[in-house]
């Protein structure tokens, strides 16, 4: 496994004018649709939204059951 020294030394530095070719970002060809990404996480998106759903459900029966209880409470009292 390579270090993270390793890893840094093989990119391309930014900052160097030698190894990094300048150019504007701005006029780049926009036509490679490769480069684009729709969304690289969106398995764990749509597992995020499950649990949120089920959070969601666990919530809402409970608080049912807080006001099945307080109506008891009042009853009582």
């Amino acid at each position: 496994m390579a270090s993270l020294e390793q890893i840094i030394q093989r990119e391309v530095n930014p900052f160097d004018s030698v190894t990094f070719g300048t150019g504007n970002f701005w006029n780049e060809d926009k036509r490679t649709s490769a480069a684009t990404v729709e969304s690289i996480h969106q398995e764990a998106i749509i597992e995020i939204r499950a649990i949120l759903e089920n959070v969601i459900k666990v919530a809402t029966l409970a608080l049912y059951c807080l006001q099945v209880i307080l109506v008891a409470v009042k009853a009582i009292y």
